[in-house]
């Protein structure tokens, strides 16, 4: 008799630590959501056409170049990547880049073009096209360098960007990440 209220004991324990634990998590989601006016959101819109086999490897490159170009030009704001499943209408600040084209021409350029907007609590403004074209690929180089020659066509109109974005001070009030 006794050890089945230890086990009934020891039951309720855990479904009240379990209880707790999620309540601590959804009071933090909470938390994290009144405070997504101080983070600037990113969203990178890639054609759809384009996602093979639903591998988002574009994205993933362009994150890692978005993230490191806009702290080199001095936006030092805490950054979120946001997903398919993500809402950009809760942002506060939203960079949103549409990539147009990201190609490889019969003269071995790889072209790269894009557009961005960008939202603030204040006003939304069009930041333009930012197109560029890389000749990193030839025919004598192995094939995995053409990967390379993407990312460098892709990293050159990023950084255009960024460096718009810094100078523009429409991400002046976003507190620097510490």
């Amino acid at each position: 008799m006794t050890t089945t209220k230890a086990y009934h004991r020891v039951i309720w324990l855990a479904l009240a630590a379990l209880f707790l634990d999620s309540s601590a998590r959804v009071a933090d989601m909470s938390a994290a959501r009144h405070s997504s006016a101080d983070v600037l959101s990113i969203q990178i819109n890639v054609p759809t056409a384009w996602l093979l086999l639903g591998d988002d490897k574009m994205s993933d490159v362009l994150q890692q170049q978005v993230r490191q170009k806009l702290l080199q030009a001095g936006c030092h704001c805490s950054m979120n990547f946001l997903g398919f499943a993500d809402n950009p209408a809760d942002a506060g600040y939203l960079l949103t880049i549409d990539l147009k084209e990201w190609s490889l021409d019969a003269l071995g350029y790889v072209h790269c073009s894009l557009a961005a907007r960008l939202k603030t609590p204040k006003e939304e403004r069009d930041l333009g096209v930012y197109a560029s074209a890389t000749g990193r690929w030839s025919f004598d180089m192995p094939p995995f360098r053409l990967s390379s020659a993407f990312e460098y066509a892709a990293e050159d109109s990023i950084e255009r960007l960024s460096g718009d974005i810094a100078h523009s001070g429409l991400l002046a009030r976003l507190p620097s990440q510490s």
